[in-house]
């Protein structure tokens, strides 16, 4: 039988006047590769934000060519349900255009010049046009992750999280009309 000395001396002795609880692993408080992360997360530097002003050029023309490859590929469209699609993608592409316009003018001071869109060949079908675009904007969420790791303040971040995020929707758009569409890998 234990008494209860050996049982404050074995187990209480030892405990914190607040019991805490670790965070789970995985968790964003805690852990040493999240504690490592944030310790060594670069600074923003007149370098980055140059890079991150390129970065805006390219995705200018990005999105002013995503926004005409819409268009392109809305007379392309077999549905009434399809155009609401795509048209809803090119709306949200001539957003993100003057979102960028803006973020480009709020970081250098000066609205960014006449910005030519980024070239694209006419798709033979519609379902070529699907995997076209699908392609097109993986590749722009990656362009723009790394402009929203040189963003030095938090409305920057937002603003290309936003932008992200749409796109992100957009792909899955894209899945659900090649499904639909029975394109083919």
């Amino acid at each position: 039988m234990i008494n209860e000395t050996d049982f404050q001396n074995r187990y209480v002795s030892g405990m914190q006047p607040v019991m805490t609880t670790p965070p789970a692993r995985g968790t964003m408080r805690g852990g040493r590769q999240y504690r490592a992360a944030m310790q060594s997360e670069p600074q923003a530097t007149d370098q980055n934000l140059s890079a991150a002003i390129s970065a805006i050029l390219d995705a200018l023309k990005e999105e002013m060519g995503i926004r005409h490859f819409f268009g392109y590929l809305l007379y392309m469209a077999p549905s009434e349900e399809d155009m609401r699609f795509i048209m809803g993608m090119r709306e949200n592409a001539m957003k993100h255009l003057q979102m960028f316009q803006l973020l480009y003018s709020e970081l250098t001071g000066i609205y960014p010049l006449v910005i030519t869109a980024a070239p694209y060949e006419q798709p033979l079908s519609y379902c070529d046009g699907l995997s076209y675009a699908h392609l097109r904007l993986q590749e722009d969420v990656a362009l723009f992750r790394e402009i929203l790791f040189q963003m030095p303040q938090r409305r920057h971040i937002n603003t290309i999280t936003m932008i992200i995020t749409d796109l992100l929707r957009h792909i899955g758009i894209l899945n659900y009309l090649h499904a639909k569409a029975g394109c083919k890998i």
